[in-house]
């Protein structure tokens, strides 16, 4: 969909394998936007190719007696019986589908979440590449307007929407106070996924309390930052009601591994710290609405492993760098 006049319209273009290509070949590359931030994000990212033989997808998954095309077809109205290379050829309900295998430079398990980030979403090859006609190397920030840049979608002078989406809404235009957008009219039109609100307004609001008071004076239909230690108010509130599933989200502690410092050069002080943390403790604290982190890996991916604290083994850590120090 695209913007034109305020309203969200089809623009025929379907999102296809050379989209994913560009886009995830577009985040890791440094160099394929002015000033890219999260480009490390995706430095693992190796190759990105579209499949084009079935047979390539008729091997066993690691750890797994299932094939690659029967974890594909789980779920699947129809089985996949052709590979297409012109996303306009694409027709699942002819079993004609598109496959893109990413190859990363090392075992990256933890690629699901890094993939998960906005910074890999998927954008249309075609808008994007018609707009970002400029020298990344001579960007001009005052003359150059690179697709999606914000004062494109700011209500003002500078306003002239370029944005093409392919899932449920669009962003029309934004101010200080809040975004507007607009139901997708191509989005699964007919299914059960089809959006059943037309308008969506997103206001701004930084401070997670005054968000949770807009909430119950009725300011606003829908929060989804409400701190675990505030859930009680939405429970006991009878004109609210609170949702709550599993979440991608994994806290990470980091090191300063600055090379002077000890935590940078000994494993047995790393490890003294790692098995000095009581996740039942934090659990508490945020009464019992989190979750035990099993490793960078998503909590929605059950590895089976479990951090359990250890203070026999600190203290047997500890020794052992003091020892070596």
């Amino acid at each position: 969909a695209a913007v034109n006049d305020g309203k969200a319209v089809d623009t025929g273009e379907r999102v296809g394998a050379d989209d994913v290509i560009f886009s995830l070949n577009r985040a890791k590359d440094q160099n394929s936007v002015p000033d890219h931030r999260t480009y490390t994000l995706h430095e693992h990212i190796k190759d990105v190719e579209v499949v084009t033989d079935l047979a390539a997808l008729d091997i066993k998954q690691s750890g797994s007696d299932e094939t690659v095309i029967e974890a594909l077809e789980d779920g699947l109205d129809t089985k996949v019986s052709e590979l297409v290379t012109d996303k306009t050829e694409a027709n699942n309900k002819e079993g004609k589908y598109q496959v893109v295998k990413m190859t990363t430079t090392e075992p990256f398990p933890q690629v699901l979440n890094y993939l998960a980030h906005q910074s890999a979403g998927i954008v249309s090859k075609k808008q994007v590449e018609s707009i970002n006609t400029y020298d990344v190397d001579k960007f001009d920030v005052d003359k150059d307007i690179p697709y999606g840049d914000q004062n494109t979608i700011t209500e003002g002078a500078s306003y002239d929407n370029t944005l093409y989406a392919s899932g449920p809404y669009i962003l029309v235009t934004k101010n200080d106070y809040e975004a507007e957008f607009v139901k997708n009219p191509a989005y699964r039109v007919g299914s059960e996924f089809e959006p059943k609100i037309t308008n969506m307004n997103v206001r701004f609001i930084q401070d997670p309390d005054s968000s949770l008071s807009a909430l119950r004076n009725g300011e606003i239909h829908l929060f989804n930052g409400i701190p675990e230690t505030k859930y009680d108010l939405v429970e006991d509130d009878d004109k609210l009601f609170l949702q709550k599933n599993d979440s991608n989200a994994v806290t990470y502690l980091l090191f300063n591994t600055a090379e002077d410092r000890d935590i940078a050069k000994s494993d047995d002080l790393r490890k003294a710290v790692l098995y000095s943390i009581n996740q039942d403790e934090f659990i508490t604290y945020y009464q019992n609405n989190k979750k035990k982190a099993y490793s960078t890996v998503s909590p929605l991916v059950d590895t089976g492993n479990e951090l359990v604290a250890d203070p026999k083994k600190v203290k047997e850590l500890l020794e052992s760098y003091k020892a070596n120090k």
